[in-house]
């Protein structure tokens, strides 16, 4: 990881560098952010709770995982119930939240996200901002939030912002990129995004299909029949 990725990744939030270590190598799968890497992530957050059970970031870290696999539907990658996928969340949350870090509010904020307490959700991202400025995934969150709260104008601002602060930022943060522009209707603009983001990671979910779909509201029917079939 780069200098400026590892101070956001945490300041160094444990006094085990061996932990810190394990953490790191879990954060390189999660920044991925599809099922299978996903699962590589957690036992490497596992072990970094296990050699410091106060390392608040790792908690998050895994509560993280579990909520966003619930979140996407993926909790069949790890071999779990989506109600078990919840749970376990909660469960990591509740320890992380003793040595509360930016991460941590990003999974509060994430859970009243998909239950459509925005609000609430924008609450817990600021939180996270406040706590550590230099987090990128606090205004990558906070992007994806506003595009379901219907504000994608200012979503663009913060995913935006997201980017400025991650030399290395994660396929992800181009994929919510997309997504703030097409919900504005900026079809070229969100075209061109998104085939970004499928250049950086073709296996993120759901990325082929709203291509697909801008490519059809582009009029782009052949490109967008194609991509589908891919």
């Amino acid at each position: 990881l780069t200098g400026g990725e590892q101070m956001a990744l945490g300041r160094h939030d444990t006094a085990v560098p061996a932990a810190y270590e394990a953490f790191l190598r879990g954060w390189e799968y999660y920044r991925k952010t599809t099922p299978e890497d996903y699962k590589k992530a957690i036992p490497y957050f596992e072990r970094a709770t296990e050699l410091d059970p106060d390392y608040g970031r790792a908690h998050a870290a895994l509560a993280m995982v579990y909520f966003r696999s619930y979140d996407q539907r993926w909790t069949g990658s790890l071999g779990l119930s989506a109600d078990r996928a919840f749970r376990t969340a909660q469960r990591y949350l509740k320890l992380a939240m003793a040595h509360p870090t930016s991460t941590s509010h990003q999974v509060a904020g994430n859970i009243s996200r998909e239950r459509g307490w925005y609000d609430d959700a924008l609450k817990e991202f600021d939180a996270a901002i406040a706590l550590d400025p230099s987090d990128s995934w606090s205004y990558a969150d906070k992007t994806y939030t506003l595009i379901w709260a219907g504000r994608p104008a200012e979503a663009e601002k913060q995913i935006a912002k997201a980017i400025q602060l991650d030399p290395r930022y994660p396929t992800v943060f181009v994929y919510y990129k997309g997504l703030a522009l097409f919900a504005q209707d900026r079809l070229p603009a969100a075209i061109e995004t998104f085939e970004e983001a499928l250049q950086l990671n073709p296996d993120l979910p759901l990325l082929r299909l709203y291509l697909a779909s801008t490519y059809a509201r582009g009029g782009k029917l052949a490109e967008a029949t194609a991509m589908m079939a891919s």
